[in-house]
């Protein structure tokens, strides 16, 4: 069973015009998809439902257009997670799930 839960929040982010979690559920690799309008930072930080940071990742100035990165949460308990991908004008928050 796929889950998609789509983006729950955008704050003024307009840089980022694609955004993409999968796969969700999650078995622990979990890939973040986007396309940015122009070269900017990108940090993504890992919550659990109870709002505790699990991770936390600087990818450093990205250029523009497609990106994929990783992230290996197979050390987490299965659950409910909120990802919250930050760039120069704002933000994207999606939740995703996490299995074991």
């Amino acid at each position: 069973r796929n889950f998609n839960a789509g983006i729950l929040s955008v704050n003024e982010a307009s840089s980022v015009q694609e955004f993409n979690l999968f796969p969700n559920p999650s078995n622990g690799i979990l890939n973040v998809e986007f396309s940015l309008s122009q070269s900017q930072r990108v940090t993504l930080d890992i919550f659990d439902v109870v709002g505790k940071l699990v991770d936390s990742k600087d990818f450093g100035i990205l250029p523009a257009g497609y990106s994929l990165q990783q992230i290996d949460l197979s050390g987490n308990p299965q659950g409910v997670y909120l990802m919250n991908m930050s760039v120069n004008d704002g933000q994207v928050v999606s939740k995703f799930f996490l299995n074991d």
